[in-house]
């Protein structure tokens, strides 16, 4: 019995401790790359699923070609990813997995799927 408890106890300790090394505050970064030939105007994070998005992560800031931009301050889980560049043509990205840092790449190819 005692080996089990000191077990889960390692067990919580290992678990708690590489996510509390991955995240600042239980809020995650996505670093997302525009490598089209597009510049994107607004960019918005929603749960996946639900179909409501919330306020546009630039602010002031375009997200030219070639550039890169990270989005803060988001809290663990699966988004949907609405993008919308200066024609005002959007393109939605469904159920990202968000659970540790991590970067996403918007490409030519992606958005030539998108219905415009």
């Amino acid at each position: 019995m005692r080996k089990v408890v000191l077990l889960a106890l390692m067990l919580v300790t290992l678990i708690f401790g590489v996510a509390g090394a991955s995240t600042s505050y239980g809020t995650l970064t996505l670093r997302v790359l525009n490598h089209s030939s597009k510049d994107i105007q607004r960019v918005h994070l929603g749960w996946s699923g639900t179909g409501r998005w919330g306020p546009d992560r630039l602010g002031k800031e375009l997200l030219k070609a070639g550039g890169s931009i990270s989005l803060t301050d988001i809290p663990p889980g699966d988004y949907d990813l609405l993008f919308v560049d200066n024609k005002e043509n959007q393109c939605v990205f469904r159920n990202l997995p968000i659970y540790n840092n991590r970067s996403w790449v918007i490409t030519n190819e992606w958005l030539s799927r998108c219905p415009h």
